[in-house]
């Protein structure tokens, strides 16, 4: 056994304790927000699906890593899964994992929620009709139909996105001046990038504010102030799916 205690002059000291204390604590934290569970390809479609995600959990003083869990599994091996970080709990649904890439539908391949106090299970967020049609929407047990699929290279890692951070702030407070929630680039979290080469951010107002904007880069990193900007608030994050399918369209997402 480890002796954990020494004494100077009567006084008693625990640095071995201390240090050990110390040790495990930093042990359980993920200081590098990277994804540290089992299902890098299930984590790479949330990442790419949900918006305003930040790819990580976190506790006041430590980054943890997103947590991903398996729900089913269908004949042709789509994954029903639940992603849950700080201030999200969706569940998803991803048509299959290849070599580095991870396949799945867009648009419409989530549902989400603002999660409350601990994970929680599925049917404290969503109704069985909601997670079925979720299933039905993505052709669940159905022959797969690959043109519908969009592809993303497998990663454990959050990326800030392909657009300079300067100029990523420079259209954020452009939208929303004196609104935005900070003057660093963590008010603004990168969601996808089309087979093109174009991008989309979410950006955030003020805490208090219920202000969200999509903000839609071209491949170039130059951007369209009246028709690159989606508005939207906190309440709609989670059910604009259609809105951000049609933001999509008008500016020619994944088109030449």
């Amino acid at each position: 056994m480890l002796k954990s205690t020494t004494k100077t002059g009567g006084t008693t000291f625990i640095p071995a304790v201390f240090a050990l204390m110390t040790l495990l604590l930093c042990s359980g934290c993920n200081g590098n927000k990277d994804y540290t569970g089992d299902y890098p390809e299930l984590y790479t479609a949330a990442i790419h699906s949900i918006p305003g995600n930040q790819g990580y959990d976190e506790h006041p003083e430590f980054f943890y890593s997103s947590t991903v869990e398996i729900l089913d599994e269908d004949d042709y091996e789509r994954v029903l899964f639940v992603y849950c970080e700080y201030k999200i709990y969706a569940v998803l649904v991803c048509q299959k994992a290849e070599g580095d890439y991870a396949y799945f539908y867009p648009d419409y391949n989530f549902i989400a929620a603002s999660k409350q106090k601990g994970p929680g299970m599925p049917e404290d967020y969503f109704t069985g009709d909601e997670i079925e049609a979720l299933k039905e929407i993505n052709d669940w047990n159905m022959e797969p139909d690959e043109s519908k699929y969009i592809s993303v290279r497998i990663t454990t890692t959050k990326s800030n996105g392909p657009v300079k951070d300067k100029t990523v702030m420079e259209f954020y407070t452009e939208i929303l001046g004196s609104d935005v929630s900070t003057r660093t680039r963590s008010g603004v979290k990168y969601l996808t990038t089309d087979e093109y080469g174009r991008s989309i951010y979410l950006g955030y107002g003020t805490y208090g504010s219920s202000r969200v904007v999509a903000l839609l880069f071209d491949p170039d990193g130059t951007y369209d102030a009246k028709n690159g900007v989606m508005e939207m608030t906190r309440d709609d994050l989670y059910d604009c799916q259609d809105r951000l399918k049609e933001f999509k369209k008008v500016n020619g997402w994944n088109t030449p």
